[in-house]
């Protein structure tokens, strides 16, 4: 049996960490990074942490750039 990332519904707006990091297509340990650096709100829900689909397209779109 593999351990392969689960893939987020793409109708759902709050994801796992693990769904958030297979969605921007990095590691977990990048996403926690990335979180921990106050880039990136987190929701935490008992032991739950979620990040928001919408907060990570942001996140993303911010450090889009143009190759010459």
């Amino acid at each position: 049996m593999t351990n392969t990332p689960k893939q987020p519904d793409p109708h759902t707006r709050f994801m796992s960490m693990r769904e958030g990091a297979s969605y921007a297509g990095i590691s977990v340990a990048n996403l926690w990074s990335i979180a921990g650096r106050g880039e990136l709100p987190l929701i935490r829900i008992g032991r739950r942490t979620l990040v928001d689909r919408t907060d990570l397209d942001e996140f993303m779109l911010a450090r889009k750039t143009k190759v010459a």
